[in-house]
């Protein structure tokens, strides 16, 4: 039996999505199961498997800082403080997946990389259409175990 896989509580973590794609989600207290949405009582904690093949990202401070991209998270900061957002202080998984988002367009150049609000305003759209898919997973697992349930009962 292997070992479960362990990150420090709140850590994230880049899994496969097995869609042919990579998504960010964000570990549990339990530190071996993750969410994958911002809304708790809309989803369920998955333990990691290997054949998610994750990669631990660390913190939003962390990822910026080690992707050479902290003048991105101060634009991002500017950018939802002028909105009057409080997406920043409430959802902490939303913010991380702007900037891996962003640590993507920036990936040519990171260090000259500036992030205009265009670009900002994709990442928040890439983010958002992301919890939508985890959210659309998890009610579709919800469905599918309440017709299981149906049928074996």
């Amino acid at each position: 039996m292997n070992k479960p896989l362990k990150y420090k509580p709140g850590v994230f973590v880049e899994i496969e999505d097995f869609n042919g794609g990579r998504k960010v989600v964000m570990t549990c207290r339990d530190q071996v199961t993750f969410v994958d949405s911002s809304s708790p009582d809309e989803s369920t904690p998955i333990i990691y498997h290997p054949v998610m093949k994750p990669e631990e990202l660390g913190d939003v401070v962390s990822f910026s800082s080690s992707n050479s991209i902290s003048a991105v998270l101060s634009s991002v900061v500017d950018y939802f403080t002028r909105r009057m957002n409080t997406s920043l202080d409430k959802d902490p998984l939303l913010v991380m997946r702007i900037m891996w988002f962003l640590n993507k367009k920036a990936k040519t150049d990171p260090s000259n990389y500036i992030a205009s609000e265009s670009d900002i305003e994709w990442a928040v759209r890439e983010a958002t259409e992301q919890e939508r898919q985890a959210l659309q997973g998890h009610k579709f697992a919800e469905r599918f175990a309440e017709l299981t349930q149906g049928a074996a009962g």
